[in-house]
């Protein structure tokens, strides 16, 4: 548990490191039913390969800090346009599932959320419930609060579902993201 909390202190200076890190084991990135200290879920970007994609460098950090950790890429098509939306909607359900699914039979695992564009909104959305319905979020979370409170760390590059100036936003991101909701939250 140090090791997960040391390295979310070093996030921000290891942010520009994760493109090169080493891959962790291929064991450690199975779903599994084996109940871990610490779990990752993990979603790529729109249009990349089924698996971790770019962002998996970054999970690898993290279970490469945290000996017996493992990880599960979220299952779903994370294609661009036209079917984007679609695509959204099917994404927020895979995270909502695959949660619910280790949270039920892991339920003293500690949780850690990385997402890449499309995927940083899949995982967003499905834990805030952020993001306008007209362009492609939900909203209500589809976490429970009971599921939300075994997540350490929620870690979101590129979401194009980023609402600026939000009390939850951390880090340098100061504009809305393309499908972001504006101060207004107008639909």
């Amino acid at each position: 548990m140090v090791l997960l909390l040391r390295f979310f202190i070093s996030l921000g200076f290891l942010s520009a490191s994760f493109v090169t890190a080493a891959p962790a084991s291929d064991s450690s990135k199975q779903a599994t039913t084996t109940c871990a200290p610490v779990h990752l879920f993990v979603a790529r970007g729109t249009s990349e390969s089924p698996g971790d994609g770019s962002i998996g460098s970054l999970a690898d950090l993290v279970l490469q800090g945290n000996p017996g950790a493992t990880q599960e890429a979220i299952d779903y098509p994370a294609l661009a346009f036209p079917v984007y939306i679609a695509d959204v909607s099917i994404g927020i359900k895979a995270v909502t599932d695959q949660f619910a699914r280790y949270t039920s039979s892991c339920p003293d695992s500690t949780l850690v959320l990385i997402g890449y564009s499309q995927g940083a909104q899949i995982m967003l959305d499905a834990l805030c419930g952020s993001g306008s319905i007209l362009k492609g979020g939900i909203g209500t979370p589809t976490i429970t609060e009971s599921q939300g409170k075994k997540i350490a760390a929620v870690v979101g590059y590129g979401d194009p579902g980023h609402t600026a100036g939000e009390s939850w936003n951390q880090g340098t991101a100061k504009e809305n993201g393309a499908r972001g909701l504006g101060t207004d939250h107008g639909l």
